[in-house]
Parts: structure tokens; C-alpha cells; sequence
């Protein structure tokens, strides 16, 4: 059983993209399992909390009283827009 993932890739860049003119370089990159495992578990960390920091800002939204649904729409987009990986669901 192999414990890392070996990948080697060399990569030729096109002359607009160096000042130096043809450029060979060589990349080796290295994945563990337990590595991976740990990234996903601290992405899911990051997505929890700003899942919870989304609801708390839904919430702060929605106790505000509004003249008409016109009023509370640009607030919720404005809302939507700071939420990255979150979006809101428009119901009329």
C-alpha cells in the first residue's frame, strides 16, 4: 500500500509569462490521505461557521419590520452578496 500519491508534471511556460524567455520547470507534488482528510475536515469547520454566521444575520434581517417587500429586498441582496458560499432562497 502506498501512503502518498506521486505526481510529476513538467510544464513548458509560453514566453509572454516569463521575462527570461522559456522556462522548464518540474513539479512534484506530494497527497497523503491523512492530509486530505484533514482538509476536508477543516473546510467543513469554515463552512459551519459561516453557515452559523449566515443565520445569524438572517435572523437579525428578518426581525426588521418593513413597509412593503420592495423595502426589504435590497437589504437581503445586499446580505446575499456578503455571504460567499451561501445563498438565499426568493419567495413572493
Amino acid at each position: 500500500m502506498h501512503l502518498y500519491q506521486v505526481k510529476f508534471q513538467d510544464i513548458v511556460l509560453p514566453p509572454c509569462c516569463n521575462d527570461y524567455g522559456r522556462v522548464r520547470q518540474g513539479w512534484l507534488v506530494i497527497e497523503s490521505e491523512a492530509r486530505k482528510e484533514s482538509d476536508f475536515k477543516q473546510l467543513e469547520q469554515r463552512l459551519t461557521k459561516k453557515y452559523t454566521q449566515a443565520q445569524f444575520q438572517l435572523r437579525k434581517l428578518c426581525q426588521q419590520e418593513f413597509a412593503c417587500a420592495e423595502d426589504g429586498f435590497n437589504p437581503a441582496k445586499l446580505l446575499e452578496s456578503q455571504l460567499p458560499f451561501h445563498q438565499l432562497a426568493w419567495k413572493y
